[in-house]
């Protein structure tokens, strides 16, 4: 499958910059504040405390149903 998806990283750049912290997008920065200032449409699915990936949707080609 190929796939794209766009992540607006702009709330993270705007807390780095207002707090002047150093940041990095893992799964604690991104459950206690990133996640309720992204776009709900593109949600993060952690695989560890460092790793993510971003579900995608595509259609069955026999049936043409969206599937995830």
């Amino acid at each position: 499958m190929i796939g794209e998806a766009n992540l607006d990283l702009k709330p993270l750049f705007t807390d780095v910059i207002e707090t002047e912290k150093s940041f990095s997008l893992n799964k604690k920065y991104y459950e206690s504040y990133l996640k309720d200032v992204m776009p709900k449409d593109v949600p993060l699915k952690f695989e560890d405390e460092d790793s993510f990936w971003v579900p995608c949707k595509g259609k069955d080609e026999k049936t043409g149903e969206i599937v995830i």
